[in-house]
């Protein structure tokens, strides 16, 4: 909120301020960008017809896992976005992202019917935007728990018994997307289970409490 607020003050607030922006900025930014911050905008701006529109950490997760998997092998195009309805329900919104999607889609609709906006959006040759060298993208090999299918079981085993552990909100706090993934990154021995914050605090109350019980007691010469 701290963040926005201070851009919040410098926002053109009057006619006179916008048009000085859009005479500064002049035609950098159009309704077809603005409208990327709403899930589906990157999709109408590009044009591509055979696209997958994906919103929320959790939808991205299992559709890139579908991928890994080969079952969307017949979708060109793949719009995911983290956050809930797109960016308008990012961590720095100060309203509901279903109140500013709509406000957004309102703001996006009315540029379109402006006189002063054009209404088509700008192409652009791949090699002016540096992609005349363009390739696919090759994905990673999938990341194996062992090379050795009996620890690899082991550690399946392991994984399933630290999530048991794990309070299950997928807060993503710990740097893993998932308590699920931080389950695997423990038994990989690249995490400790006190990366999660709520098993940490645990840990810190459990030593709080053994530090007090410790300054009750007395020397034995002292309690006699």
């Amino acid at each position: 909120y701290r963040v926005f607020g201070r851009i919040q003050e410098n926002l053109p607030r009057t006619d006179d301020q916008r048009a000085e922006v859009i005479r500064r900025l002049g035609g950098l930014a159009g309704w077809g960008g603005f409208g990327w911050a709403v899930a589906g905008g990157e999709t109408r701006a590009s044009g591509s017809a055979n696209s997958l529109v994906v919103a929320g950490i959790h939808r991205v997760k299992q559709a890139l896992e579908q991928i890994a998997m080969g079952k969307l092998n017949g979708v060109d195009h793949l719009e995911a976005l983290a956050c809930d309805g797109g960016c308008v329900g990012g961590p720095l919104t100060l309203e509901h992202y279903l109140v500013a999607e709509q406000r957004l889609r309102r703001r996006v609709a009315d540029w379109q019917r402006s006189d002063r906006q054009k209404l088509t959006i700008q192409t652009y040759d791949r090699s002016d935007v540096g992609l005349d060298s363009f390739r696919p993208i090759e994905p990673r090999s999938i990341l194996l728990l062992d090379n050795d299918i009996l620890r690899a079981l082991q550690k399946v085993t392991l994984m399933e018994q630290i999530l048991d552990q794990l309070p299950g909100l997928d807060c993503g706090s710990c740097g893993s997307p998932g308590c699920k993934a931080l389950a695997e990154d423990i038994a990989q021995g690249r995490a400790v289970e006190t990366d999660c914050i709520f098993k940490l605090r645990e840990k810190v109350r459990d030593l709080a409490g053994e530090m007090f019980d410790l300054a009750r007691k007395l020397p034995p010469s002292l309690e006699k």
